[in-house]
Order: C-alpha cells, then sequence, then structure tokens
C-alpha cells in the first residue's frame, strides 16, 4: 500500500470523492486547512479522485498515478482563482530530511569539524 496525504490549502471547505469511470463516492469532507490520507494498492484498478470545492464547484481531479507518484498533494487556488494542486513527489522529503538532519549527515559533521 502507497499513503498520499491529501491537504486543502484553500479558504473554503472541499469534498474529497472517489471513482472510476465517472460514478464517484464521497470520502470525506475536507475542511480547510486539515489533510485526509489516501491509502492506494498500486496493483490496483486505476482510480480518480476530484476534490469539489462546496460554494462554487470548482474540481481538480488527482489520478492513483498521481498518488503513487507523490507523497503529498496540496489543493490550492492560484492568483487567478483557478484551482489546481502542488504535489511532492516521493523520496524527495526523505532526501531533503536525511541532507538537513539525518543521521548519516550528523555523523559526517562531527568527523570534519574536527579537522582544521
Amino acid at each position: 500500500m502507497v499513503a498520499t496525504e491529501i491537504i486543502n490549502e484553500t479558504k473554503g471547505a472541499l469534498s474529497l470523492k472517489e471513482g472510476n469511470a465517472g460514478v464517484y463516492r464521497d470520502i470525506k469532507n475536507l475542511e480547510v486547512g486539515k489533510k485526509h490520507i489516501i491509502e492506494i494498492d498500486p496493483n490496483a484498478t486505476y482510480r480518480e479522485y476530484v476534490v469539489v470545492s462546496a460554494p462554487s464547484g470548482n474540481k481538480v481531479f488527482v489520478t492513483s498515478d498521481d498518488c503513487i507518484d507523490n507523497s503529498t498533494i496540496t489543493i490550492i487556488v492560484d492568483s487567478e482563482g483557478k484551482y489546481g494542486f502542488r504535489a511532492v513527489p516521493r523520496g524527495e522529503a526523505k532526501a531533503a530530511d536525511q541532507v538537513q538532519g539525518g543521521i548519516f549527515s550528523r555523523m559526517l559533521k562531527k568527523v570534519f569539524s574536527g579537522r582544521k
């Protein structure tokens, strides 16, 4: 199973739905600033997720491929008022953590800080 975090960074509530071939079921109402974890089996049938803005009806489509490729998907509204998403690819957050504060980098700092 692969887990992807969906985050609402819009100014309104969102409705998260899961479906296939245009038939969707409600998963969760996502309030402003809230998160929801979607777990996907990479070998399962293709799924599509639609995030709908409650007052305006704007939609953002997120595929199961998007979820498999990204650890975090943040729903946003751009400067023109269009809904979309910003994604963090899998491994990118882990790599940044290793560079900034992983055990290996801390060990290297100790080794090299003693050299002049």
